[in-house]
């Protein structure tokens, strides 16, 4: 009996029916005409398709997807799933190192009659573009692949053959291909040759690490350029969400310069402390827009971050609070011309205490980071 073989009995001309694979096909009866419909069908059961011996080593090519074309895989033990699964994902590797090779030749063709075989010998600025208006991709999309495979085959060419062997993937090659930018050509070559035997053994993660140790151990200063390299891309990046909400963030930011999100953390978690009814989170979010829109310059007890003060207002003076959620006391030129939202009214009575007789560290832990109103004479953070 064959691997695509079924068991049962039944009539010759049995017909699958929806149930076929693994819930069996009925047979007609018809020299039984006395018996109902379902009296009159047979139900075949499906037995075990077997999975090719050595299909795990099976290079990938022609013969590899003409085996996993025969594999009809509702018929495949929970073992034989897997090997199934580790066939085609090497099928699937060996096809993407052929479309890359395929996206160089076409980025590197150049301008002229179609029966003409012209090359650049470097790409240019539009290389991607006839690949982008081929695979109906955004431009971004299309300058990431294209460069990846150009990168690949010029100068990783090792990486592109173990893509092409099946052994190693997308997504560990374009690991090894931007994390060794910054190393000399023949550095580069020399680590991914010692890295590529234990590649497909480690998440992309451990592979990065292992790249990080051998990179600084041939090459001390790799990491100093590529640190220096990182800090020229440097940006603020504002992009529109689906939902309607944007993001906000800045990239390539110098180390130092990142330790604001501890400051950032350290006010929010002291207004949290400090009775504020917002999620932690969205305390966060709301100190990061108004220190950038500058509507954050000083600390305080309670509420959400003020306007700029003046500083030629009598710190000893605090306003009072009207039923309707206004101050009194208070003019729009004092750059600050309501009470913050989320502030209670009984927090609006506090004056602070005189310049003289507190420091900001006692003052800031004692009152948290939002002011109730005003105080004018708190400063500026520092």
């Amino acid at each position: 009996m064959g691997p695509g073989s079924s068991v049962g009995r039944g009539a010759a001309g049995a017909t699958p029916d929806a149930g076929s694979g693994l819930r069996g096909v009925r047979a007609e009866l018809p020299e039984f005409p006395f018996l109902s419909v379902v009296g009159r069908s047979v139900l075949f059961v499906a037995v075990r398709q077997l999975i090719p011996q050595g299909l795990a080593v099976v290079p990938p090519g022609p013969e590899l997807a003409g085996v996993l074309a025969g594999i009809e895989l509702s018929r495949l033990s929970s073992y034989d799933c897997v090997e199934v699964l580790k066939a085609q994902y090497r099928q699937v590797n060996h096809e993407r190192a052929r479309l890359m090779a395929a996206m160089v030749e076409v980025g590197l063709c150049g301008i002229g009659q179609a029966e003409e075989l012209r090359r650049m010998p470097v790409p240019d600025e539009f290389s991607a573009d006839e690949i982008r208006a081929a695979l109906v991709l955004t431009r971004r999309a299309a300058n990431a692949q294209f460069w990846l495979a150009y990168d690949l085959l010029t100068r990783l060419p090792a990486v592109h053959a173990a893509l092409d062997t099946g052994v190693l993937d997308e997504p560990r090659a374009r690991v090894l291909s931007e994390w060794t930018v910054e190393l000399p050509a023949e550095t580069a070559r020399a680590l991914c040759a010692q890295l590529l035997p234990r590649a497909p053994e480690l998440t992309t993660g451990q592979l990065i690490e292992q790249i990080k140790k051998l990179a600084i151990a041939l090459d001390p200063d790799w990491a100093r350029r590529r640190y220096e390299h990182a800090l020229i891309g440097r940006k603020v990046v504002g992009s529109r969400n689906p939902d309607g909400s944007a993001n906000l963030s800045r990239c390539n930011l110098p180390v130092d310069r990142v330790a604001a999100c501890g400051h950032i953390d350290a006010l929010a978690k002291a207004a949290k402390h400090a009775g504020d009814p917002r999620p932690i989170d969205h305390i966060r979010a709301d100190l990061f827009l108004d220190m950038t829109d500058g509507t954050y310059t000083a600390l305080g007890r309670y509420g959400h971050p003020r306007a700029h003060p003046s500083t030629t207002t009598d710190p000893t003076r605090a306003p009072t609070a009207t039923p309707t959620g206004s101050t009194t006391g208070l003019n729009d030129n004092n750059g600050y011309a309501g009470r913050p939202f989320g502030c209670p009214r009984w927090l609006a009575q506090e004056a602070p205490p005189p310049r003289g007789q507190r420091d900001g560290a006692s003052w800031f832990l004692t009152h948290g980071p939002n002011p109730p109103c005003r105080w004018e004479d708190r400063g500026p953070v520092r």
